[in-house]
């Protein structure tokens, strides 16, 4: 899984399962979001959503799990992101002066 995949899912547990409210948070389109779901699935060969009549209702097991250590990877990666946008920023302030 790759970082905007792992928003994706944050993003629709987070907005109730909801993917047209998840694609106006995102950004993106709502095909777009169902699209990068079944490739998720597809690529992990595992269910991560509960469906009813083709809605997703809910997270199976891995779902959850899978949220769960999504949820500890996503903020380790914003740390890093922060941290090196401080050095960056260091470091331009160091070449002006």
């Amino acid at each position: 899984m790759d970082i905007n995949q792992i928003r994706y899912l944050l993003t629709i547990a987070d907005n109730d399962f909801n993917l047209t409210r998840s694609a106006e948070v995102l950004h993106i389109s709502q095909p777009a979001i169902s699209k990068a779901i079944k490739d998720m699935e597809f690529k992990q060969q595992v269910k991560i959503f509960n469906r009813r009549k083709g809605k997703i209702v809910g997270l199976t097991r891995y779902g959850i799990t899978l949220v769960k250590e999504s949820k500890k990877v996503y903020e380790q990666y914003i740390e890093m992101v922060s941290k090196l946008n401080e050095l960056s920023e260091n470091e331009t302030v160091k070449s002006f002066v």
